[in-house]
């Protein structure tokens, strides 16, 4: 369950108050397009917040927008 969240003009920050080892966390979303588009999201890093040494991250994915 996401604790709160923070959305910046260019990222969303989720905080999460607990995520258990084992599968993967999977969520989704809904974005609304203003224009069409064909683009590369950046990679993702996910961090413990008072151990940011304690780190995953993943790599770019494709989108587009019709």
């Amino acid at each position: 369950i996401v604790a709160r969240y923070e959305a910046t003009p260019r990222q969303i920050l989720l905080y999460f108050e607990e995520i258990e080892a084992g599968p993967p966390v999977v969520f989704t979303y809904r974005l609304v397009a203003r224009n069409p588009m064909r683009g590369e999201a950046p990679p993702s890093t996910v961090y413990l917040y008072y151990d940011p040494e304690v780190r995953s991250s993943a790599r770019p994915t494709e989108m587009s927008v019709d």
